[in-house]
């Protein structure tokens, strides 16, 4: 375990060195436990990047990403980016919703 931990230090220091776009995902799609964590798996790349980057890499790096996924891209289409707006560290409410699509 700690070989996992070490090399993902050192991945994401050369992700950040190198600026390599990288996405945040997770293995929790059938697991209830697991997705009410997800937040909080999101706040552990705080280590490596700033609350800012971090969110940014969540929902905007992760839409581009699947853009370049071609047929396999589960949302085909241009994925529309919303601002979110920060207050006090925390995300408004409002600004969270379900991603529009727009066919190409």
């Amino acid at each position: 375990m700690r070989q996992v931990v070490a090399g993902t230090d050192r991945v994401y220091g050369f992700a950040k060195k190198y600026k390599l776009k990288t996405a945040f995902g997770t293995d929790v799609l059938f697991s209830k436990a697991l997705a009410d964590r997800q937040g909080a798996m999101l706040t552990t790349l705080t280590r490596w990047y700033t609350p800012a980057e971090a969110l940014t890499m969540a929902t905007s790096t992760n839409a581009e990403l699947l853009g370049l996924s071609g047929l396999r891209n589960p949302y085909p289409g241009r994925l529309e980016h919303f601002p979110i707006t920060l207050r006090r560290n925390q995300p408004r409410r409002d600004n969270f919703g379900i991603p529009r699509v727009r066919s190409a």
